[in-house]
């Protein structure tokens, strides 16, 4: 029983615009049920995306000065840098503090406290290198004997220089030699540029971001970068309760969030707060890798502001019957666009069975993706299937599709001519070329030869490097093979006379080949695994001839074109063909002396 068959452009005009009706209508109707979920979803990424931010950005101003304190520690235990060559290290330590500008200065002290320091000062670019004593002082001793007990670098605690009213937070690292202490490294970074930060990303995402040192002090905030809140050595950052801002002064009463959520493994907490009035969601991430004292960093955004998306999917309803109305009608523009280039695969897909290759046109990639792939895998079949045609006999090739692919052509055994070639000298010749002009070198010889092979109906078996082996007498059987490979052997030396006439016109050297020619029996057919199979010959015929090949070398070392060949091939050549006997020659793999000949173009 015969299926009956549907035209693709109504088939399709149906199918896609039932599917469009069916799914805006089902996203018509879902829409009120999923609004809430969608708007806790974009509200916890829109918050954590803000909050991802500003952590990469505190990550970005503090990470460099742990980069460079572990850079110029590493000189030093390495014996780049000598801690008793302090001029040395003075100019290093320049070098290191200008390469990170969010670095307040770096000092090297020795066992003793004797110290190398440089110091930013308050005008750009300038930078104080002094040579103090530092032993005598109890925090730099009390430093050095902590770093001592240390194995690794470590984030100190804050401290505030009275001299520019500036809070710093320092990264410290013991220097050992040969496993024994012999120093401190510390570097400092300023958290003015943080406030800076917290201020831009804020304006950006029209939030407000801070960062915390623990529970109750603030390091950074928009206010800090224009306003000096009065800060000392014993309170190095400004209390939660007197930086003036209420929704951070009133973090205590945050509750988690019941609206806006995030995804499972987010290192962060979300929270609600009411202030005056206002519902606020909190975002906070607890940074522990900058010392003892926990850095939080947050970000808090008024509720009203992240429910606005909740607004637009009311809206979206209106909108909705109107794409469907519009879907409806572009589903048919769809389907007849569709349609089209899958008619012209299907009338080169009948081509393509025909073998007329050069009769099919490429299909143009349309803007639908899979029309486009359909289009695309059609053009590469089609190249691929031209360079078969290119690559192996029209007659194989037909024989191949008219056996359903060639798995059934069985190998058997045939009389069958084969050449091999070779250029002389071809490593010298090669010298002084880029591997370029040696692989243009090559496919321009390769091409002159398959000509001659080709045109006396031989099937080239393979190249190898710069020799090429052919054969006649397969697949179709010829009745003169020996006569046809000689005669492509006599176009092969007229064409080389005509290059060498041209390069050394040029100023080049000339080409040198050998060729062997040998008549034999041999087996012809599919040879391989079942995953890779060629249609080649074997059997000592082929190597026979490349044998009389390589005795070119002997017989005519000095001539352009030596032709060599066995006397099962003199046998059956036509007397147009002048040869001379050269001799006899026990060649390797043969037990008794082959007769071979040498033909006179």
């Amino acid at each position: 029983m015969r299926i009956r068959e549907l035209r693709i452009a109504p088939t399709l005009t149906l199918s896609v615009g039932g599917m469009v009706l069916l799914a805006v209508g089902l996203v018509l109707y879902l829409q009120w049920n999923t609004s809430r979920e969608i708007m806790s979803e974009l509200a916890g990424r829109l918050v954590l995306r803000n909050l991802e931010v500003v952590s990469q950005g505190i990550k970005g101003h503090l990470d460099p000065v742990l980069e460079q304190v572990g850079y110029v520690a590493n000189l030093i235990e390495g014996g780049v840098y000598d801690l008793d060559d302090r001029v040395r290290l003075g100019d290093l330590l320049m070098g290191s503090v200008a390469a990170t500008p969010q670095s307040g200065g770096m000092v090297i002290l020795d066992r003793d406290g004797l110290a190398v320091r440089v110091r930013r000062t308050g005008q750009a670019a300038r930078y104080e290198l002094t040579f103090p004593n530092l032993g005598r002082i109890a925090s730099f001793r009390a430093a050095l004997n902590e770093a001592e007990g240390r194995m690794t670098g470590y984030w100190g605690k804050l401290f505030y220089n009275p001299q520019n009213h500036t809070t710093f937070i320092n990264y410290r690292r013991p220097l050992r030699k040969d496993g024994r202490f012999v120093g401190l490294i510390a570097a400092t970074a300023t958290i003015k540029g943080l406030s800076r930060l917290a201020g831009e990303i804020g304006d950006i995402y029209g939030s407000t971001v801070f960062l915390l040192y623990g529970d109750d002090r603030v390091l950074a905030h928009p206010r800090l970068a224009t306003e000096a809140l009065p800060r000392s050595a014993s309170e190095p950052a400004v209390a939660v309760e007197r930086l003036g801002d209420p929704v951070i002064s009133r973090l205590g009463e945050a509750v988690p969030s019941g609206i806006t959520k995030l995804a499972p493994g987010v290192n962060a907490r979300m929270d609600e707060l009411d202030v005056d009035g206002i519902r606020y969601f909190v975002l906070r991430r607890t940074l522990r890798q900058y010392g003892e004292t926990p850095l939080i960093v947050g970000v808090y955004r008024a509720a009203a502001e992240v429910d606005a998306p909740l607004r637009l999917l009311h809206r979206s309803g209106l909108a909705g019957l109107a794409v469907l109305i519009v879907a409806l009608v572009g589903s048919t523009l769809l389907a007849r666009a569709i349609a089209r280039p899958i008619r012209r695969v299907s009338d080169g897909v009948m081509k393509v069975g025909e073998l007329s290759f050069s009769d099919v046109e490429p299909i143009p990639a349309g803007w639908v993706k899979e029309v486009g792939d359909l289009a695309r895998s059609f053009n590469g079949m089609l190249g691929g299937l031209r360079s078969f045609e290119t690559y192996v006999p029209r007659t194989l090739v037909q024989r191949l599709i008219k056996q359903e692919g060639g798995s059934e052509i069985l190998s058997e055994e045939r009389e069958l001519t084969v050449m091999f070639t070779d250029i002389a000298d071809f490593t010298a010749m090669c010298e002084g070329m880029s591997a370029t002009e040696v692989a243009d070198f090559i496919n321009d010889h390769f091409t002159l030869l398959a000509g001659c092979v080709e045109r006396e109906s031989g099937t080239i078996d393979k190249y190898i490097g710069d020799a090429l082996m052919a054969f006649w007498g397969a697949p179709e059987p010829l009745e003169n093979s020996a006569e046809m490979a000689c005669r492509a052997a006599r176009e092969i030396a007229k064409e080389i006379a005509k290059e060498n006439e041209r390069r050394l016109a040029d100023g080049k050297a000339a080409i040198r080949i050998r060729v062997g020619i040998h008549t034999g029996p041999l087996v012809v057919g599919n040879i391989g695994a079942p995953s890779r199979i060629n249609y080649t010959v074997v059997g000592d015929t082929v190597n026979t001839t490349q044998r009389l090949e390589s005795l070119g070398k002997e017989i005519a070392p000095d001539d352009d074109v030596t032709v060599l060949i066995s006397d099962t091939t003199k046998a059956r050549l036509p007397e147009e063909f002048r040869t001379e006997t050269a001799g006899s020659f026990q060649v390797k793999g043969k037990l008794e002396p082959v007769l071979v000949h040498q033909s006179i173009t």
